[in-house]
């Protein structure tokens, strides 16, 4: 019995010997195919770069400079294709390996579809690549590269208006249009496809800015020289100020109003002023626009008398013992991390080094994120800021969903909270603010600011995080009626809080987090007061809530009454720098004060009730059940 086990081991190893053989050819094979896809490839590189000469030809030209060399590029890479796969493989083969040129096929059809369209204005269809192809089984590289298109036509547009060819943007826009609504009728089950496809609206707004743009050919230029000029370098102006920023804002086009196109109109009525007789109508006019820009332009402005100056004139720390505990978790932030340095440095030197403690807990980063900690930790071992900071050696972000992704990230707060033990509250003597970032962009002076809100009198305080139309972190923010705030101005419901808000005070909520928040550190130090248990971050198990929304719900309920918990609107912070930049420092110039009048008394009265239709409603309400709200304002 026992040697005919050990036959039947022998013949095991056998097969798994002749499965490594076979495995260890198919690898060959697959890397033989790999180099032979690369030298395909070069075919399409090729393609490539000539096809994006258009952005830089004019229509004429195209056909010469453009369609015809990339053509034939294109026709070396059917011949090597055909040769080498379609016409050489079996049809299970290429089923088998079509992952290793699937990507070539794509840019293909990409390409292939940007010719069709340079050509005829006209689309191919996925029954026509499946000519070519020989096979129907490349319908997401289709969809793909359809999308890819979208994207190229769209920097083209802008591309033809600064070329001076103002009826091709129209075209173009009604040749998108219709492939939107056509992909729009797609059901996309494909995440990626379906990301792609989300982002396609942003394209539709940049093709309604430059159609503006091109519309300026309408006009006759030799009747109105001057307002021509002055429309066409605004007009400009505001397309480069919308990419740049991302987004459309009135307060974009009221500062082009006045940084350009104010200045243009001056400065051109006083270089035709000796050659036209002008009327006294005109000249009033001239003298007040004059006279209000040079008053709006010589005003102080930020960070003199703004925001930022002096730090609103209040004595920001009213102890400058007090001691402060600051959490941060990073993933994939080297785009951040040399700002948080640079800000932090800065706030450390304010607050005084031997007065604060930076806990930092990265996991999972793929860019030069743990690089950059490591020397981050140097540079503050240099300072004598007592800090500890974690790099996670994977760079394998689990993939998780729901309950399972709060509990990761919960989990990696805490870890930043590791070193907050009692010996450490003791050697600080006892911390006053227990302090939290997100990845955001922030200026040392605002956390100051949050710090001192209420002469630090708050159980809990939040920032204002944006993000490219209004406040980002809705899942968590709550009002004192537990009501979900919405991410455009004026934000709240209740007009108590929407008063606050216009004032640039404190407003009272019951949840908050925001990107950047400081709690009284009796939440979270262990044997601080006895009848506190140390609130940790955590999930809800009966429902999907932020861990960040119970770390405000469980002190409500450890409170007698309603926890003093406030969001400031004098601390600004954002996830990309051209929204922070905007909120921050765009914002707080002291020329914008005629727009912040008309956001407040005119666009809220006339727009407001549009603005509820990004109020999300509480889908955790039922479990949530003790909240205090002793402060409710109910009014709409």
């Amino acid at each position: 019995m026992g040697d005919e086990k050990r036959m039947r081991f022998d013949n095991f190893q056998d097969q798994m010997k002749h499965l490594n053989v076979t495995i260890e050819k198919d690898n060959d094979y697959k890397q033989s195919l790999r180099d032979t896809v690369s030298l395909m490839d070069e075919h399409l590189q090729n393609a490539m770069a000539n096809a994006q000469k258009i952005h830089t030809t004019k229509q004429e030209d195209i056909k010469i400079n453009v369609i015809e060399p990339t053509t034939s590029c294109l026709k070396q890479f059917r011949e090597f294709y055909l040769s080498e796969f379609a016409n050489k493989m079996s049809d299970i083969e290429y089923l088998k390996y079509q992952h290793l040129w699937s990507r070539s096929i794509q840019t293909y059809m990409f390409i292939q579809l940007l010719l069709n369209y340079l050509q005829d204005e006209d689309l191919l269809t996925h029954k026509e690549f499946n000519e070519f192809t020989k096979y129907d089984d490349h319908l997401y590289d289709y969809l793909f590269a359809l999308i890819s298109l979208v994207n190229e036509l769209t920097r083209l547009t802008v591309n033809t208006v600064i070329m001076n060819e103002f009826d091709r943007p129209k075209r173009i826009s009604a040749f998108l249009k219709d492939v939107y609504q056509g992909l729009s009728l797609l059901n996309f089950k494909n995440d990626a496809l379906r990301r792609k496809f989300d982002s396609l609206k942003y394209d539709l707004n940049k093709l309604r800015v430059c159609s503006s743009a091109s519309s300026l050919e309408m006009v006759r230029l030799k009747d109105h020289p001057k307002f021509i000029t002055i429309a066409l370098l605004s007009s400009l102006s505001l397309v480069l100020e919308y990419f740049y920023f991302g987004f459309p804002s009135s307060l974009l086009l009221y500062l082009t109003l006045l940084l350009i196109t104010t200045p243009l109109y001056i400065l051109l009525q006083c270089l035709t002023f000796n050659k036209v007789k002008q009327s006294r109508s005109k000249l009033v006019t001239l003298a007040l626009v004059t006279l209000s820009f040079i008053y709006l332009i010589s005003r102080p402005t930020y960070p003199v008398t703004g925001p930022g100056s002096q730090l609103n004139r209040q004595d920001p720390i009213s102890n400058n013992t007090d001691t402060y505990f600051f959490s941060a978790n990073f993933y994939n932030n080297q785009d951040v991390l040399p700002e948080f340095f640079n800000q932090f440095l800065q706030l450390s030197d304010y607050l005084g080094h031997d007065k604060v403690y930076l806990s930092i807990y990265e996991s999972n980063s793929k860019d030069n994120t743990k690089v950059l900690l490591q020397e981050f930790n140097k540079s503050l071992n240099d300072l004598g800021i007592s800090h500890t900071v974690i790099t996670d050696q994977s760079t394998v972000k689990p993939t998780l969903v729901g309950n399972e992704r709060i509990g990761y990230l919960a989990g990696v707060r805490n870890k930043t909270l590791e070193p907050l033990t009692k010996e450490l509250d003791e050697k600080f003597k006892k911390f006053k603010k227990i302090v939290f970032f997100n990845d955001v962009f922030f200026d040392w002076f605002s956390v100051v600011r949050l710090l001192n809100t209420r002469n630090g009198d708050y159980d809990q305080v939040c920032a204002f995080d944006y993000f490219k139309i209004g406040v980002y972190d809705t899942w968590v923010t709550r009002d004192t009626c537990q009501r979900r705030v919405k991410p455009v101005w004026p934000h709240f419901q209740d007009k108590h809080s929407i008063n606050l808000l216009r004032q640039d005070k404190p407003i009272p909520v019951n949840s908050c987090w925001n990107g950047l928040t400081a709690f009284d550190s009796k939440w979270f130090v262990e044997g601080r007061q006895e009848d506190i248990t140390p609130v940790r971050f955590r999930i809800l198990d009966e429902c999907v809530a932020s861990e960040c929304l119970m770390s405000s719900y469980d002190i409500h309920l450890q409170s007698d009454k309603q926890p003093d918990i406030y969001m400031n609107p004098q601390v600004p912070t954002a996830y990309e720098r051209p929204v922070f930049q905007l909120r921050a420092r765009l914002v707080n110039l002291s020329l914008t004060r005629p727009y912040l009048t008309y956001r407040y008394w005119f666009e809220e009265r006339l727009f407001g009730w549009l603005t509820a239709i990004g109020r999300k409603e509480e889908t955790c309400a039922e479990f949530l059940t003790k909240w205090k709200m002793d402060n409710c304002k109910s009014n709409n």
